[in-house]
């Protein structure tokens, strides 16, 4: 987060560039303003499902808040920027992998990998959820108010040094995460085991 507002808030590597006046301020000429939906594939919701809080499955169910249990079924393949729909607003999630989306969340496919880090700094630190509620009785983001919602586009070449420079963090922090993960679903296994005297400490 630092690193990105280094280079896209305070431009700071580039303040001997020249500045243009755009719909988002100054930025260094020769970027542009853009549409979500132009950095992306594809913006979707998930499927409601009806077993949330299953432990038997082997991939994540993400919903609005994190990770709302394992089923045996996926939607998304690869990298992902997550974000709630409906309910709760302002939580944004990077998810790799095989994982499944709640129909609560709204899920972005980066149209190229080197937008894949861009998007989740940008949607983590600039997006204003409050602006894009359209909800009455409760929050509510639409695909169509997401999409449409204005965001600075650096040239690639400026996205690929990026792209190179962070994305061995976030391996490392998704790795990380997988593990505990891994550690909790073991917990939940144990765990009663070992309150109800079926199993021993030493037997672990």
């Amino acid at each position: 987060m630092a690193i990105f507002k280094s280079w896209f808030i305070d431009f700071e590597p580039f303040k001997n560039s020249e500045f243009v006046d755009s719909e988002l301020g100054k930025i260094p000429k020769g970027w542009n303003v853009g549409k979500l939906k132009e950095l992306t594939k594809d913006i979707r919701s998930g499927r409601g499902r009806y077993i949330i809080g299953a432990k038997q499955g082997e991939y994540p169910l993400w919903g609005a808040n994190g990770v709302l249990g394992y089923i045996n079924e996926y939607d998304v393949k690869g990298f992902a920027i997550l974000t709630g729909r409906v309910g709760t607003l302002g939580n944004v999630f990077l998810v790799s992998g095989k994982f499944a989306i709640s129909d609560n969340v709204l899920t972005l496919i980066p149209k190229e990998k080197i937008y894949t880090f861009f998007i989740y700094l940008w949607m983590k630190t600039q997006l204003n959820f409050e602006s894009l509620n359209v909800g009455t009785s409760q929050p509510l983001i639409t695909k169509t108010t997401l999409g449409n919602e204005n965001i600075i586009v650096p040239p690639k070449s400026i996205l690929q040094k990026l792209y190179q420079l962070v994305e061995p963090l976030f391996q490392k922090i998704i790795l990380n995460e997988k593990q505990i993960s891994i550690l909790v679903k073991i917990r939940d296994v144990l765990l009663p085991l070992l309150v109800f005297g079926r199993l021993r400490v030493e037997e672990i």
